[in-house]
């Protein structure tokens, strides 16, 4: 089950969310890529940007940052590994794994309504 995937995917997007801004649709709050695609329909190249964008708001792959409640937060290990968690029929949009990287920190949570499509993959 994927299930047990979700916190690190959330955990990304709850990093991404605290060390980056949480800019408009041109500024550091976007990956660059065609919102309107779906994670099945990216390329290889086009998951890895995703997840490189991702991975560069939070500090790079790997990181990890303390929330300041005795619970932490992180980035995938690697470029392979985010790209990995997500199935290849996911739905996810990429506005939609932008968006919860942007509206996720410590204060909010790790599950911040906007991430309700990619945990969706994750069941």
């Amino acid at each position: 089950m994927r299930r047990k995937e979700l916190g690190v995917v959330v955990m990304l997007a709850l990093g991404v969310a605290s060390c980056g801004d949480n800019g408009g649709q041109n500024g550091a709050g976007a990956s660059g890529l065609e919102k309107s695609k779906t994670w099945s329909e990216l390329t290889t190249a086009e998951k890895a940007t995703l997840c490189d964008w991702e991975a560069a708001k939070f500090g790079g792959y790997g990181m990890s940052m303390d929330c300041g409640n005795g619970s932490s937060i992180g980035a995938y290990p690697s470029q392979q590994a985010c790209i990995d968690n997500f199935p290849a029929t996911c739905g996810a949009k990429v506005a939609d794994f932008e968006a919860c990287a942007n509206d996720s920190n410590c204060t909010t949570g790790i599950f911040a309504p906007s991430c309700a499509p990619l945990a969706a993959c994750l069941q």
